[in-house]
């Protein structure tokens, strides 16, 4: 719908000013849906679920990202590309960042363990072997891991606030990009990890309903 009570405008213009720090994902689905982003940080709505034993699809997602995050540190600390000949040291890495991660997973996302647990973290290893197999026989060793978990606008250690200028003013972007790769010239790739099935393409960047990776990117360069 369209808002056009004053007193509500003067509060959403109060509450995001122009000195207001976006963050991508936030961006992200309000280019999507408007009114999620209205019910989500406006109106601060919450659905609610019923309890459930084990992983949802939150906790997997997190799950999912901090094991790739620890493998990724483990290749760039050993200065390895991803490629099929180095297959079997990245498999080594993923090997040991899910006995280092495993172990403490239920307590760290706030999960009570059923007895599938332990093939639960079988499937999520086997999802993730296919996944770097795919990943190296694509980079076939152009590219290393460069950067991971790279904060902007957060915190008083990190790169501020990234400044997107356009005809309609400024906007201020905060986030933290996934992971960064870098090839022996410079170019960066830079990697937004998604585990839900939702597809985005060229277009979809093009009528702003996928913001965040061309925002990420922007950041990157």
């Amino acid at each position: 719908g369209i808002l056009k009570s004053g007193d509500l405008l003067d509060a959403i213009n109060n509450r995001y000013s122009q000195s207001s720090v976006w963050s991508a994902s936030r961006l992200n689905t309000y280019g999507n849906c408007p009114f999620k982003f209205f019910a989500d940080n406006l109106l601060q709505l919450e659905a609610r679920s019923e309890p459930e034993m084990g992983l949802d699809p939150m906790q997997r997602g997190s799950l999912l990202h901090v094991l790739l995050e620890k493998t990724f540190t483990k290749l760039q600390a050993r200065s390895l590309s991803l490629s099929e000949e180095n297959y079997e040291d990245v498999l080594i890495a993923l090997d040991e960042s899910c006995e280092e991660i495993f172990p403490s997973a239920p307590k760290r996302y706030g999960f009570q363990p059923t007895p599938l647990w332990t093939y639960e973290q079988q499937e999520l290893h086997r999802l993730l072997q296919v996944y770097l197999y795919w990943e190296c026989t694509e980079n076939q060793g152009w590219y290393k891991p460069f950067l991971q978990e790279a904060k902007f606008g957060i915190g008083d250690d990190e790169p501020g606030p990234y400044h997107v200028h356009s005809n309609d003013g400024e906007l201020r972007l905060r986030g933290v990009i996934d992971r960064i790769d870098k090839d022996d010239h410079g170019n960066l790739l830079v990697i937004d990890y998604k585990s839900g099935s939702t597809k985005y393409y060229t277009r979809d960047i093009e009528k702003g309903l996928a913001l965040q990776t061309a925002l990420y990117a922007l950041v990157a360069e």
